[in-house]
């Protein structure tokens, strides 16, 4: 894989995500020519292991040689090494919803969790619940969210959250959509986080329809997905509203 110039002008981490399954597995990783040769160690063979390299930059470029008895490649992280601003990380699988979070092993997803050590945790989930047959129990909805937000608080206790509420959903799942809204913001408010309604922020119940309307059109035919403009727009929308809270908390000495 590689990284611009544009996008790297300087020296680069690369952190790299691997499991070693095997007690002889093995793998060789080269950034930008410098090669480094990767073995299990028994202490973490099983368990996710992190690997640090350094790129000089601009730019740079990362490549896996020689893979022996099943490395699991998992992921890499690139960040600047000099320098600082608004880190991004997003996690979600298609089709997803709380008890698919719940369902992942707690004490990795705690532990990956904690390594990024995150100022703010946003999650989001709740529109792929709206169609779940039998309907969904909003008491159970609103256990899965706390039970998730307390893995959060595990992971990160000095974090902020926020519960992102589904967008709105049309046909018959509006008002399970605003029910599913309502259970989260109480579960919110019981883990002392933020909420934060999707479906509210459009305009309520029925909206998808009057997004569809638009031109340029906001919502997608499905009535279940927003256009990527809609997204955009629906994302400035929430940062409008995280940075006005996060204002009104500031506490400013002139």
């Amino acid at each position: 894989m590689g990284v611009d110039a544009k996008d790297l002008a300087g020296k680069g981490l690369w952190n790299l995500a691997v499991r070693f399954v095997e007690s002889d597995s093995s793998l060789v990783v080269s950034i930008d020519g410098t090669v480094h040769r990767l073995e299990a160690e028994q202490h973490t063979l099983g368990h996710i292991r992190h690997v640090e390299f350094e790129s000089k930059g601009p730019g740079g470029t990362l490549q896996v040689e020689q893979p022996f008895n099943r490395p699991q490649l998992l992921g890499v992280v690139v960040e600047a090494k000099d320098r600082y601003g608004v880190v991004l990380d997003t996690l979600g699988l298609n089709g997803a919803r709380y008890r698919s979070a719940l369902a992942w092993d707690e004490a990795t997803w705690v532990a990956e969790l904690a390594r990024r050590e995150p100022d703010l945790v946003v999650v989001a989930f709740g529109s792929n619940e709206s169609s779940d047959s039998p309907a969904p129990k909003y008491e159970n909805h609103q256990d899965h969210v706390k039970q998730l937000m307390a893995r959060v608080r595990k992971a990160a206790p000095q974090a902020d959250c926020l519960v992102f509420g589904p967008i709105d959903r049309g046909g018959r799942y509006e008002e399970i959509v605003s029910r599913l809204n309502e259970a989260q913001a109480a579960a919110a408010a019981e883990v002392g986080c933020a909420f934060w309604s999707g479906q509210v922020a459009m305009g309520g119940p029925g909206s998808m329809y009057a997004w569809g309307r638009q031109v340029p059109q906001l919502g997608s035919r499905d009535a279940l997905h927003l256009t990527m403009r809609g997204y955009k727009v629906l994302g400035e929308m929430l940062g409008r509203d995280l940075l006005r809270g996060y204002d009104a908390g500031v506490v400013r000495v002139d």
